[in-house]
């Protein structure tokens, strides 16, 4: 098979997005036969990003150096892209060097003893000579020989691209507190290993927890042309791993149409709700804006961890 890369963009230099493979229309020159067309079955068309798109196709008797022709479509059918009459010379790729690693992450981390994180990390090929990323694997604390690590597996479900996503979930009941390194890396189609990146996977026996969020409502009371309303707040705290946490005290104030500040323990739902007393009679035209603000969460041997909350505090205009 071959591989090349082509890149499209408009001429406001937006690139060129949503491409298929029944966008292209692709010619090879094979040795002594001229230009042949290669049927949509034989194409494999990947996005990487930025307009640019990997190209692959079977070519048997490909010339030396390969040529081709491309005639590109996007989906109205208008010609976006095409490559000379003549034919474009394609240089081979010397593929002898494994894939990298990128945006290696374990979520969560810190992780409380007994659970499970999400290890995550690209393997990509793009740039080190273009072939179908086929393993990756894991070590934790040592490295070990190629092959011989924790399999991750593809994202997507299937190895067929020189650029994936792969994960694992990492169990780690029985781990000792404390840290560890894990070390991941990919293999290519050509047989080559690439370098390692790495973390470290902190194991604690404190449990972090976060307000998952506030969900606000309000009711409003009818009399002729005037109006009182009231509003509520349900706060959801979780864990690191996004389980609901029972009996958490939760502190809060209200601004805005009320003030003052309250407290409640969540239920078995880590939910905890707040209501406001009616407010007073106004006409109907007047916005009655509530506001509700997370100060402190308790919880006897728990860590409250504000910086990882997806609301700390919300709003309703009634």
């Amino acid at each position: 098979s071959t591989t090349f890369y082509f890149s499209l963009q408009r001429e406001n230099g937006v690139p060129v997005t949503g491409l298929t493979v029944s966008s292209v229309r692709l010619l090879y020159n094979r040795t002594g036969r001229g230009f042949t067309e290669v049927g949509i079955d034989e194409l494999t068309l990947s996005y990487i990003g930025n307009g640019t798109y990997l190209l692959r196709f079977y070519s048997p008797d490909t010339s030396t150096p390969p040529k081709v022709k491309l005639i590109i479509q996007d989906a109205r059918g208008i010609l976006v892209g095409s490559f000379p009459q003549n034919g474009t010379i394609l240089s081979l790729i010397d593929d002898s060097t494994g894939p990298v690693v990128t945006e290696l992450t374990a979520e969560p981390n810190p992780i409380y003893e007994g659970n499970s994180t999400t290890l995550r990390a690209g393997i990509d090929d793009s740039n080190t000579g273009c072939s179908t990323i086929i393993a990756a694997e894991y070590f934790v604390g040592s490295i070990g020989e190629n092959g011989t690590g924790i399999p991750l597996s593809p994202l997507d479900g299937l190895f067929d691209s020189p650029v994936e996503t792969v994960y694992a979930e990492v169990n780690v009941t029985g781990w000792s507190l404390g840290n560890y390194t894990i070390y991941v890396h990919g293999r290519d189609a050509a047989g080559y290993w690439g370098n390692f990146s790495s973390l470290v996977l902190v194991i604690s026996d404190t449990q972090n927890m976060h307000v998952k969020s506030i969900d606000m409502s309000g009711e409003i009371d009818w009399w002729f042309i005037f109006k009182r309303t009231r509003a509520t707040a349900v706060v959801t705290v979780v864990d690191q791993n996004g389980s609901p946490v029972e009996g958490a005290k939760v502190y809060g104030s209200w601004s805005g149409m009320a003030s003052g500040s309250v407290e409640g323990f969540t239920d078995e739902n880590g939910q905890v709700v707040f209501t406001t007393d009616w407010s007073y009679w106004d006409w109907w035209y007047v916005d009655h804006t509530y506001t509700f603000t997370v100060t402190n969460i308790e919880l006897e041997g728990w860590n409250y961890t504000p910086e990882e909350n997806e609301e700390t505090s919300d709003s309703i205009t009634l």
